[in-house]
């Protein structure tokens, strides 16, 4: 009958214990969580707020995440490196363009196709890079005068891809995989762009209001 009890009180001593190792667990995985969130820079939670906005939030987070290791950026700091991510990818293409020329025979149609093509993505780099440089000039309320004609400018980027891969067409199906790539990956890093500055520009009026 002793032992009956002492193996029960054991039994039930073991229960409790694992209660209490349960609880703690869960207060430990919580507060960790906890902690987590709250050592977030205000930075990089307005990244995460931004990419929240966007179609593509792992490409969103890695352009925009660099730019949250300063304390002190600002909105144009994001517009220029989502800007910037896009000339980037067109860079890409640009570069896909020039390899294919390399291989493809003169005189060819396809030739004559990727040529076009890389005079287009040589267009949206170019005018990449003007829009860059504009935004790092120019006060931010002239941008937010300026912000539908700006979204025009970076949309535009999405019309020179989609030319670029009516062009190369599907006769040759080498060219057409190989720009596959580069180019959805330019006009993913595009959509994003404009749901960033969509974003920045509504949130720098609120600022300025």
């Amino acid at each position: 009958m002793v032992a009956k009890k002492v193996l029960i009180s054991s039994i039930f001593l073991i229960l409790i214990v694992g209660v209490v190792i349960g609880l703690v667990a869960v207060f430990v995985h919580n507060n960790a969580k906890k902690s987590g969130q709250e050592s977030l820079s205000e930075q990089m939670k307005l990244v995460i707020q931004m990419c929240n906005y966007t179609d593509h939030h792992t490409e969103c987070q890695q352009s925009l995440s660099p730019v949250a290791q300063n304390s002190s950026a600002g909105v144009k700091d994001y517009m220029k490196a989502a800007l910037l991510s896009i000339s980037d990818q067109a860079q890409n293409s640009l570069n896909m363009t020039e390899s294919l020329l390399v291989e493809a025979k003169d005189g060819t149609r396809i030739k004559r196709s990727i040529e076009e093509c890389n005079d287009l993505m040589k267009e949206a780099r170019d005018e990449l890079q003007a829009l860059v440089s504009y935004v790092n000039d120019v006060e931010l309320e002239t941008m937010n005068d300026r912000a539908l004609e700006l979204r025009i400018w970076i949309g535009s980027v999405n019309s020179y891809a989609g030319t670029c891969m009516d062009v190369i067409g599907d006769d040759d199906r080498k060219v057409s995989e190989a720009m596959k790539g580069p180019i959805y990956d330019t006009t993913a890093i595009t959509d994003n762009a404009l749901a960033i500055m969509g974003f920045l520009t509504s949130l720098a009026c609120l600022a300025s209001s």
